[in-house]
């Protein structure tokens, strides 16, 4: 949906950002996440020239050398605003004519898949507003608050009606509708917008939470496609609703493979002349109070090497469910304007931690317009290719590295200049990330713990730096108090093989 418009308006009005702390669905083939070692890109048809499907196909080969596996596109339905994200939808059963028809999006569908690239759309399930089907037939659905009177949309009256998610009729509803389309056209999941708790707990109780919607969704698309998946726009019900997030359990983690990770990384918003951050809501929105993210925490220079680890640690996840992580999206001012230097480094940061990367289109070529624009395409042909070769880069080593997909975390910073360093590790394989954030040239010592890395003291290895190329052949005990060196705003991601 549109939760970062608040948080511009609270950074332009001058709320407070206090830092504060934060507390692996269903498996695959292998035991493990059907999205583990997924990388996600997100996709608006209208930010291509033509607006159609067809754009899209021609840039799947682009697409899959890039290294992205999952597509997801925002709406593709007829809406009732005329917006450019289509996020309130009249019928989810009569595609928008300006992308095309069901037979051109079963031809992006089949193509996508001949490049190996799964397909999601966007399935909206919490608000609807006059002149939808759902309003005009089904009038019923709409949540009812204690006194009987319908309800608006929860914190944002203005966004429609709330749609009671435990209603049995649509209920059945969304979960045919999201068969239909797996079963149809071949998609391979959904993405789930705005699933949090969608009413005002001071005007309606009892449970209304969209929990058993998607349960009976992903009963439905697994029924279709037996390797469906889902992706959650939250990773439960109670996050940003409540009077606080404390404590919040993901019960999305569920039914959901994966659900975006706000709670760690925030919203991206602000301006030019406030600056840009990563925040969250201390609850609900309604609360009025935004607090700095971990992500804005580290970005900013608030923690230390050893608390960020700590924290990415702490990021609580429960039946195998991973977290995406994102510089940006749909709802957010874009990284290339918000963090023009420090933009790359938040890349290797984010896309080298645990989870799922998120790519927001135009984002590899550096796009910076404005989402909420009236023209929102990306210039396609004049984009950064320097930047989109980084992206390559980093996520081709990502998939060839099972430490980047599933290995475990631990901080290796030892001493000297502030930095972030951290060591990726998994039992026949590892990665060494850093990174600096300082507007300064950071010079520091590393730790990289030998035994479980199977190194000897005295053995040879060979040091790359993915990025730059270089190569050092060092002793294993230099490995163990390992000295470099970054410059501003600069990172790297380095690995250890047998030396030359």
């Amino acid at each position: 949906m549109q939760p970062v418009r608040w948080v511009r308006l609270a950074l332009v009005l001058g709320l407070v950002l206090v830092p504060v702390a934060c507390g692996d669905a269903a498996p695959g083939p292998d035991g493990g996440n059907r999205l583990a070692g997924a990388v996600i890109y997100e996709t608006n048809l209208e930010y291509y020239p033509n607006r159609a499907f067809a754009d899209l196909e021609a840039d799947l080969p682009r697409l899959a050398e890039l290294g992205v596996s999952v597509l997801y596109l925002t709406p593709i339905w007829e809406d009732l605003l005329g917006d450019n994200h289509h996020y309130l939808i009249k019928d989810y059963y009569r595609i928008h004519p300006r992308f095309g028809g069901g037979e051109d999006l079963k031809s992006l569908v089949d193509a996508a898949h001949a490049q190996g690239i799964r397909v999601l759309l966007d399935l909206v399930t919490s608000l609807t507003a006059e002149g939808s089907v759902v309003w005009d037939e089904h009038r019923d659905w709409i949540l009812r608050g204690d006194d009987g009177t319908m309800q608006r949309y929860y914190p944002f009256p203005d966004w429609g009606w709330a749609i009671d998610a435990t209603n049995p009729e649509a209920i059945r509803y969304f979960a045919e509708v999201a068969r239909h389309y797996v079963e149809t056209y071949g998609i391979d999941g959904w993405r789930v917008d705005s699933p949090q708790n969608n009413y005002d707990p001071a005007r309606v109780t009892g449970d209304h939470s969209r929990l058993e919607l998607l349960r009976a969704v992903k009963r439905a698309v697994r029924e279709a496609n037996p390797d469906a998946v889902l992706v959650c726009e939250l990773p439960g019900p109670g996050f940003f609703w409540g009077a606080s997030d404390a404590g919040d359990p993901p019960l999305f983690d569920e039914v959901c493979e994966a659900s975006y990770g706000y709670p760690f990384i925030g919203f991206l918003g602000g301006n030019a002349q406030e600056g840009y951050f990563y925040v969250v809501p201390d609850g609900s929105p309604a609360n009025g109070r935004l607090v700095s993210s971990p992500l804005n925490d580290a970005l900013y220079g608030a923690v230390d090497s050893a608390t960020f680890v700590r924290r990415v640690q702490a990021r609580r996840t429960e039946h195998g469910a991973l977290r995406a992580n994102f510089l940006e999206n749909h709802d957010t001012p874009r990284a290339a304007l918000a963090f023009p230097q420090r933009a790359r480094a938040l890349a290797v940061l984010l896309y080298t931690l645990p989870g799922v990367p998120v790519l927001h289109a135009g984002q590899e070529l550096g796009a910076k317009t404005d989402p909420y624009a009236g023209d929102v395409r990306v210039d396609w042909s004049g984009g950064d290719r320097a930047l989109e070769a980084f992206y390559r880069t980093l996520l081709t080593a990502r998939r060839r590295h099972a430490a980047l997909v599933r290995g475990g975390i631990r901080d290796v910073w030892k001493s000297g200049d502030a930095a972030l360093a951290y060591l990726r590790h998994a039992p026949s394989d590892a990665a060494l990330v850093a990174v600096n954030f300082s507007e300064r040239p950071a010079a520091f010592e590393v730790a990289l713990p030998l035994e479980p890395l199977g190194l000897e003291p005295d053995g040879v290895y060979t040091l790359r730096a993915l990025l730059s190329g270089e190569r050092r052949t060092l002793r294993g005990r230099e490995l163990a108090a390992l000295a470099l060196a970054l410059e501003p705003y600069a990172a790297e991601v380095y690995f250890v093989g047998p030396g030359d």
